[in-house]
């Protein structure tokens, strides 16, 4: 039994060539590769199933964006906020409090703590 295909999603205006810059940028990230492939092979007419086995993930995730497409265009298909409590601090501070980790290296007499950067096996 072959998969009936979806009606062919109707792309707005310029997002076609939009997608597909996505697509070529080596510095793109990876969700918004997904989405962008998601929505083009959805304009192609190719069915949920087909477009899940081709790219390697759930019908679920297809049709998520295929219909944040359709209501909000390119915009739907960025990141939306997520719950929870707004951090604090800046991604500059985020970054720092990332670096300067340390960790306590055992020696004769106590324990030393290191910078990561000084790892010894």
């Amino acid at each position: 039994m072959s998969p009936i295909p979806a009606p062919p999603l109707h792309l707005h205006s310029g997002d076609r060539d939009r997608l597909e810059t996505i697509l070529r940028k080596r510095t793109a990230p990876q969700r918004a590769v997904l989405r962008a492939r998601i929505v083009l092979l959805c304009a192609k007419g190719l069915s949920h199933r087909q477009i899940k086995r081709r790219i390697g993930t759930t019908v679920d995730t297809v049709i998520l964006w295929r219909r944040r497409y359709e209501k909000e265009g390119m915009k739907g298909l960025k990141d939306r906020p997520r719950p929870g409590r707004p951090s604090n601090s800046s991604p500059q501070q985020q970054h720092k409090r990332g670096t300067s980790a340390t960790y306590s290296v055992a020696n004769e007499t106590n324990r030393v703590p290191r910078p990561i950067g000084e790892w010894r096996t």
